[in-house]
């Protein structure tokens, strides 16, 4: 028995399919969620991103030794005065205050560390990659402030230990008394504090997404709310302003954990303006400028 083959002639509407394709359907959001990267390793790649670039690396290190150089300077020249003054002689070197010094280097050099991580990317033309493989921008952000917030607590924290052995290296040379008396709120207010300055810079490096410009301004404004604060001396009324729009004056109860009701209504505040506002905008401008 013999088959018909087809007529070469005939419509093609008339001709058998000679392929045969396979739909490919879309992916549910749920499947693209699964094809992302994952939280954690998107953290691991952003804390890596702090020393794979040579400004991140190299600011790790200035800060590792400016911090160390100060607070050396601090301690052992308290430890001298104590000892040549006979007006102080019989104080001791606090471990809280050895260690607030150390945390006071360290609050200006996170919050540059913060700017940097925000906005690197965006100068370096890089963000694009980032965005595609990750392209949901609010996690890559999320990512980012868990990095900085880890990094400026492990620092803050390892300031206390830091600024002990030094300590003991000014019992050693001069003689010196040592207290290392320490209470929970004092700690919790060092740390607070660092965290709210690493903060605050988070919040101007999104705002601007320019890292220049935002650490001049990061560091212009204290130098002007401070200049501000002197009016206080001339206008009597302005003392009562300034711990409502100062974060400096606002924070500085922290430092001894002096916190009544009103000193933590000046911090919501000041925290709201100098630190929400610019998060909220800065979070907005993340999630529509055009990466390029």
């Amino acid at each position: 028995m013999t088959g018909v083959l087809p007529d070469p002639t005939a419509p093609t509407q008339n001709r058998p399919p000679m392929t045969t394709s396979a739909s490919v359907a879309p992916l549910s959001s749920a499947h693209r969620a699964a094809a992302t990267v994952g939280f954690g390793r998107l953290v691991a790649a952003e804390a890596r991103k702090l020393v794979d670039t040579r400004s991140g690396f190299w600011l790790l290190i200035a800060t590792g030794l400016v911090t160390l150089a100060v607070t050396a300077a601090n301690v052992l020249l308290l430890a001298y005065a104590y000892t040549a003054n006979a007006e102080l002689a019989g104080r001791r070197v606090d471990l809280l205050t050895s260690a607030q010094s150390a945390a006071g280097v360290l609050t200006l050099f996170l919050t540059v560390l913060s700017i940097l991580t925000i906005t690197s990317e965006w100068g370096q033309r890089t963000v694009l990659t980032t965005f595609v493989l990750e392209p949901r921008r609010q996690r890559v952000l999320a990512a980012k402030l868990v990095v900085i917030l880890t990094v400026t607590v492990l620092a803050t924290v390892i300031a206390f230990p830091v600024a002990a052995g030094l300590m003991g290296l000014a019992h050693a040379i001069f003689g010196v008394g040592l207290d290392w008396s320490l209470q929970a709120g004092p700690v919790f207010g060092v740390v607070l504090v660092a965290v709210l300055g690493a903060l605050m810079g988070a919040g101007f490096g999104l705002l601007m997404l320019n890292g220049p410009a935002a650490i001049v301004t990061s560091f212009l404004l204290p130098t002007v709310l401070a200049m501000t604060s002197l009016i206080s001396f001339a206008w009597r009324p302005y003392a009562d302003i300034d711990p409502w729009v100062n974060p400096t004056t606002a924070q500085s109860p922290l430092l001894l954990w002096e916190m009544g009701s009103q000193a933590w209504a000046h911090l919501a505040v000041t925290t709201l303006i100098w630190i929400g506002v610019p998060l909220a905008i800065g979070m907005w401008r993340w999630g529509r400028r055009e990466a390029t």
